[in-house]
């Protein structure tokens, strides 16, 4: 299976991409050409497990209560969705295969998510909303004018 491709913030790809040059430059080796978060000294992919042991390392350390990485793997999904990201962009940072397999996955987070849109559906009724609207299209039409 290939590696997933995400994208992440810019500042922290030149953060990224700085400590990968550094590391080349302290073991005297060529910069790796992959753009993989989780790559060994080559750029390769590392092993599933490598990444799992680390992440408990790191959970100890900081001294949280145990979490797995597929919990915290999860979590984000479950933010993302609670923001109002678009289910799409979820499944692809989350790697599956299908839309369907992300909708079966969290459709717990859904009700909220239901209730804000039925709450923002409302409020084009209002007459506080399209007042706002009605001045918005008036200025945009008068503006070339």
């Amino acid at each position: 299976m290939a590696p997933a491709v995400i994208a992440y913030q810019d500042s922290k790809q030149a953060e990224y991409r700085k400590r990968k040059e550094v590391e080349a430059l302290l073991l005297d080796r060529p910069i790796p050409d992959s753009d993989l978060l989780f790559g060994d000294l080559e750029g390769k992919p590392i092993l599933p497990s490598t990444l799992t042991h680390a992440w408990s390392r790191i959970v100890k350390k900081a001294g949280l209560k145990p979490v797995r990485l597929h919990d915290a793997r999860h979590t984000h999904a479950s933010i993302m969705l609670k923001q109002g990201i678009h289910l799409k962009i979820v499944q692809e940072r989350l790697g599956h295969s299908s839309i369907t397999i992300t909708l079966d996955t969290y459709s717990h987070v859904a009700p909220g998510l239901q209730q804000a849109a039925a709450n923002l559906f409302d409020e084009a009724f209002t007459t506080k909303y399209n007042k706002t609207l009605s001045s918005k299209l008036v200025a945009e039409s008068s503006y070339g004018k």
